[in-house]
């Protein structure tokens, strides 16, 4: 689930470190995932088989606690399991401004960063997935109620962020 979020605090996003860290890590490292962890995906698993539901394990940007290490072992797992798994720390196509589209930092993404995620696994779904569109059906007219409601409150916030930084850009130039 996503929060809005119409905080923006910026990450120091040191790229030339993280590509650096990404290439240098020998795959065979790894952090351990949790047993339980590994448990509860076992399940899911099982469940997902059991249903004929194709499941994609998501690592979302966060760079205050991505590490090779912890793909590593995630990819790793996704590879043991047949499943499909995207980390988009490691993606550059996603384009997440650390300046703009972090709420806290580096750990979560705010309405800016989050509509860029929606994007790109939006295009991921369509390429990689034969789902049918319902928009259009009755049956699901929930949804499209629901869309309306997310509309109008993301542009409520994302009018709160321009007046923020509009007010920060006046700040900074009467000093």
């Amino acid at each position: 689930g996503y929060i809005f979020d119409n905080k923006i605090k910026s990450y120091n996003y040191d790229e030339e470190k993280a590509k650096t860290e990404e290439e240098n890590t020998p795959i065979s490292e790894v952090q351990q995932m949790p047993d339980t962890v590994k448990e509860y995906l076992n399940k899911i698993i099982q469940i997902c088989n059991n249903n004929n539901i194709q499941l994609v394990l998501l690592s979302m940007p966060t760079p205050q606690s991505w590490s090779a290490k912890k793909h590593n072992e995630i990819e790793t797992y996704a590879n043991d399991n047949n499943l499909k798994f995207i980390d988009l720390n490691t993606d550059d196509d996603i384009n997440i401004d650390w300046d703009n589209d972090s709420s806290d930092g580096g750990l979560h993404l705010n309405i800016y960063g989050a509509e860029k995620v929606g994007e790109y696994l939006t295009n991921y779904i369509q390429e990689n997935f034969d789902l049918s569109d319902h928009r259009d059906d009755i049956n699901y007219i929930n949804w499209n109620n629901d869309l309306e409601k997310y509309n109008e409150k993301k542009g409520k916030t994302k009018e709160y962020v321009q007046q923020y930084r509009n007010y920060i850009m006046e700040f900074k130039a009467g000093y």
